[in-house]
């Protein structure tokens, strides 16, 4: 799971920003429980100006993983 976050990250970085959405919901399909893709999927949303989406997935995170400081 790591390197995949990875690759998602790095794609948002480069702007490839609707590649690492999809990718990171077709892996929160495996791990529907993770924090951390729900926080980047919140980081992704925040950067296309999606807040409402963003917040949601913040909150996703956050209900998971009550102390992921992150989200």
């Amino acid at each position: 799971l790591p390197d995949i976050v990875q690759t998602i990250i790095d794609l948002n970085s480069r702007g490839q920003t609707q590649k690492a959405l999809r990718k990171a919901n077709e892996l929160l399909n495996d791990f529907p429980n993770s924090a951390v893709l729900h926080n980047i999927i919140g980081g992704i949303y925040t950067g296309l100006s999606e807040f409402d989406l963003a917040l949601e997935s913040y909150k996703k995170a956050i209900d998971i993983q009550p102390e992921f400081a992150e989200a």
